[in-house]
């Protein structure tokens, strides 16, 4: 459990900072997004951690429009899943009105302060 704690506050730390982070395997060179306390592909745990281009394309969006209580004065809002340049799939709210969005949009990462103080990934068009 330490280990998933320890993985998830990398995550926000870096996202805090304006970065996009994943987790190397050291043992089959595999770079995962988000971060995760074991390699998927081999199960190591010999892992570092390594800022990641935030750029990809859309492969799917949906809009929300009745929202978990934190997002509430959010809705209605896109909910994207984005394939980064190194293939991993990364989920967060698309900054595009949903008629501006087709599948293999280039969007790249950016960062938006919420109302707790802390940062939350957000995709933008690349222009």
């Amino acid at each position: 459990m330490d280990n998933i704690m320890r993985t998830v506050e990398m995550y926000e730390k870096a996202i805090n900072e304006n970065k996009l982070v994943g987790i190397k395997c050291n043992d089959c060179s595999r770079v995962m997004v988000p971060p995760r306390p074991v390699c998927r592909n081999c199960y190591g745990t010999n892992l570092s951690e390594v800022e990641v281009e935030g750029k990809g394309k859309l492969v799917t969006w949906t809009v929300i429009h009745i929202s978990p209580p934190t997002f509430m004065d959010m809705a209605p809002y896109t909910l994207g899943i984005v394939e980064l340049t190194n293939g991993e799939r990364l989920t967060g709210i698309v900054n595009e009105p949903p008629e501006n969005l087709y599948i293999g949009l280039e969007v790249e990462a950016s960062f938006a302060e919420n109302k707790e103080g802390a940062s939350r990934l957000r995709w933008k068009k690349t222009e």
